[in-house]
């Protein structure tokens, strides 16, 4: 399962500007929940009324996959040009001890004329620090998002979120990463666990391989012609794979018994793994918007990823072919000896 901790103000709080002594709004009308609700993913809110751009490191937990930030709107509010606190972020990420890769910085979404922004200049300065955060995105290849797009409703203050901004910034952002722009794998990073059921029921999780490579692939459903000939490529390259101690495990959200029958009917003699609930489909971010014959419909992009022995993703393979897959990662494995 993907760990996911959001750092922010009191936009990622939840704060309720109706409210009195820093009330926050439900779960379901905060946009930290809704997005762990719609991803399965263990998100730990760590958002605080009032943060600004914090001016020491903080201690971010080893095994975090994703660590999303969204600050700078309480800087301004007290002063700060954008291009300061542009500084105050680039000397904040500087001091984390965390892998660059492994951040997202959102922009957050301009202010508004409101009871806290009595003055023009405060919306421009919001808009500038959106263009000085894509800069030093890039800059530090850290991953970056402009909220400013997302057409975020916001309270009568000007600064903090609606009920219904809180349910629009959880749908961008989720929108964001099913069209394909990746936060969290790249190689480089741990690849997430999960536990799921193979062909037979029984539990086998990604961790139970460490000390081993793994040829992790993605598709979309069992006995369709092209997966097919891409689990049964797998199955006639089995021998070397099995030489070279490298485990083969595919994924799709078919039932344990359609995976049964799947592997009976072809000899399949490696892992099929069960995930109707897409909780690693979703974590290795292969769940996307798929059109075809007009129509637009959720599904899998077919995609390998190879996992070292330490389980940190070592090649990302997207929109493979079926027929070549398996010949492809002998050919790399090969050239890695």
């Amino acid at each position: 399962m993907m760990r996911v901790i959001c750092y922010g103000d009191s936009n990622t709080y939840g704060y309720d500007p109706r409210s009195y002594c820093g009330g926050r709004y439900p779960a379901d009308s905060r946009w930290v929940d809704l997005l762990a609700e719609k991803t399965g993913w263990e998100i730990k809110n760590e958002g605080m009324n009032g943060r600004e751009i914090p001016r020491s490191a903080i201690s971010v937990p080893a095994d975090t996959d994703l660590l999303i930030v969204m600050l700078g709107s309480n800087d301004l509010l007290q002063g700060a040009g954008a291009d300061a606190a542009a500084d105050r972020m680039e000397a904040f990420f500087s001091g984390l001890n965390f892998a660059k890769n492994r951040i997202l910085l959102i922009a957050p979404p301009p202010m508004e004329r409101g009871e806290w922004v009595p003055h023009q200049s405060l919306i421009d300065a919001s808009l500038r620090l959106a263009q000085s955060y894509q800069a030093l995105s890039k800059r530090l290849g850290i991953r970056f998002a402009d909220a400013g797009g997302w057409n975020i409703s916001l309270a009568f203050d000007g600064v903090h979120f609606t009920e219904e901004g809180h349910k629009a910034f959880a749908e961008e952002l989720y929108q964001s990463l099913n069209k394909g722009e990746s936060f969290m794998l790249e190689v480089g990073i741990k690849a997430p666990d999960f536990t799921l059921s193979d062909q037979d029921g029984k539990q086998v999780s990604l961790s139970d391989f460490l000390g081993r490579k793994i040829v992790l692939y993605f598709y979309p459903k069992d006995n369709t012609p092209g997966c097919t000939r891409q689990a049964c490529a797998f199955a006639a390259s089995y021998a070397e794979f099995k030489t070279r101690d490298v485990v083969v495990i595919g994924i799709s959200k078919d039932s344990v018994a359609s995976h049964l029958k799947f592997a009976q009917k072809h000899e399949l003699p490696f892992l099929l793994l069960s995930d109707p609930e897409l909780q690693a489909i979703q974590a290795y971010d292969v769940w996307k918007e798929k059109k075809l014959y007009g129509k637009v419909s959720m599904g899998v992009v077919r995609t390998t990823y190879i996992i070292d022995e330490q389980g940190i993703i070592e090649k990302v393979m997207p929109k493979v072919k079926p027929d070549t897959n398996a010949a492809e990662i002998l050919s790399y494995l090969a050239g890695e000896q």
